[in-house]
């Protein structure tokens, strides 16, 4: 089976999300700790009127650095927790508590045990006490369960955890950053399953079947179209129309061109030529060619239904 990605899939988009998340949480934590240990005395700020070299003393810088973090949690459309060395919540935004089903306010101090299920919370305790440990960040490990408000209702979420230090250094908790990808899961899924349920008709239909895409070459192809064209399927993929069958490259572009030009479908064609599955001798088809669209309605490439017609004609 070929399936075709996209670079600009949702889960590639939120993969960017959560690193750019975690790049600005670990910047945050990482000029926090240089003020707490005095090796800055000042920040430069992004103002209306261009870059500011702010001085600071010792209790301004934490509160100003404090701030910042606490305007990411707010403004982040991902959930974003930290924990204590306990395992305690100390810090929520806004979009973790909807994900756990319960207010920000009603996290804090309390345990993962107390806010998930048994099943997940013991799923997630090891992950966390290894980012402690190690001293180390976890990235992006695919999660499965449900929370203490929502046991009916499993969920997925793809999480990152990366150490929180203290003026000395040491680790002290644990930053989270959670994405829920359960719809992301299910429709790929669901694809999955249409694209097998699609694969096992097309084989097992009686006619030919394959998709080119717009510069004609072949991404799907059924075996009784192999069969007609003389060479195995995933021979195909991936090759242009003249490599596979050169006499019909022109009549081919016909077709799609009229396609292209009026979006129309092209119904009850009938080719002839040669194939390399019988060199010399001339044979005949009726084709049905479809345009495939995307869900802006731009033609993707081409869907192709072939029946040989060859003793019907003579």
């Amino acid at each position: 089976m070929t399936t075709i990605t996209s670079h600009n899939s949702p889960e590639a988009q939120l993969r960017a999300e959560n690193a750019e998340l975690r790049a600005r949480l670990e910047k945050a934590e990482e000029t926090l700790r240089a003020i707490r240990t005095g090796r800055v005395d000042s920040l430069v700020v992004e103002t209306a009127d261009g870059p500011q070299l702010f001085s600071l003393q010792a209790e301004e810088r934490i509160a100003r650095q404090v701030s910042e973090v606490d305007a990411l949690y707010a403004t982040a459309p991902t959930g974003l927790f930290q924990c204590d060395a306990d395992l305690r919540f100390v810090r929520v935004n806004h979009a973790m508590a909807e994900l756990n089903g319960q207010p920000a306010a009603q996290h804090l101090g309390r345990t993962l045990g107390e806010l998930l299920t048994p099943e997940l919370a013991a799923a997630i305790e090891p992950l966390l006490r290894g980012v402690m440990e190690t001293g180390q960040p976890l990235l992006e490990q695919e999660v499965h369960g449900a929370t203490a408000s929502r046991r009916e209702e499993q969920r997925d979420w793809l999480v990152s955890y990366y150490p929180v230090r203290g003026a000395d250094g040491e680790v002290v908790g644990v930053h989270g950053v959670v994405v829920d990808i359960t719809e992301h899961k299910r429709s790929a899924a669901e694809l999955q399953r249409v694209s097998v349920l699609l694969d096992t008709l097309l084989h097992t239909a009686p006619i030919g079947f394959c998709f080119l895409d717009r510069d004609l070459c072949y991404v799907r192809i059924n075996e009784r179209l192999a069969e007609m064209n003389g060479i195995p399927s995933e021979a195909h993929v991936g090759r242009h129309v003249s490599e596979i069958v050169p006499t019909l490259v022109e009549s081919v572009r016909d077709v799609t061109d009229r396609i292209l030009a009026s979006g129309e479908a092209v119904l009850n064609h009938e080719f002839s030529g040669e194939t390399p599955a019988a060199p010399g001798v001339t044979r005949f088809w009726s084709e049905r060619w479809y345009p495939v669209r995307d869900r802006a309605g731009e033609v993707l490439g081409f869907g192709v239904f072939v029946e040989e017609i060859t003793e019907r004609k003579r």
